[in-house]
């Protein structure tokens, strides 16, 4: 399976969705994503945690091939649960449901 920081290079460290910079644990220190980062709070760095998303869910099917795979921040890929990508690409690139988190995205 492809790593999650392979995809994290593949994808420039953004988020697939909602375009934030996000980090991957174990190749970088808590503190060190945090000051990278500009954050103060664990629950914002959790956040921010570099995920694999799949964009065909495995229960449906989907592979662990490059092709289904995208790097999602781990609010997105834990917001999407069965919502269909293009769907939830769309509401996440305009901010529904971000703003709260993120402030002004």
């Amino acid at each position: 399976m492809i790593s999650v920081y392979h995809l994290w290079q593949l994808f420039g460290g953004e988020c697939f969705y909602c375009g934030v910079t996000t980090w991957v644990e174990g190749h970088e220190s808590h503190a060190g994503a945090k000051a990278r980062l500009g954050l103060v709070k664990a629950r914002d760095l959790r956040n921010r945690r570099a995920t694999r998303e799949h964009l065909q869910r495995r229960a449906d099917d989907g592979g662990n091939d490059l092709s289904n795979l995208v790097l999602a921040c781990n609010l997105c890929n834990g917001a999407r649960d069965t919502t269909p990508v293009l769907l939830h690409l769309a509401r996440r690139r305009s901010g529904e449901g971000l703003r709260t988190v993120w402030g002004d995205v």
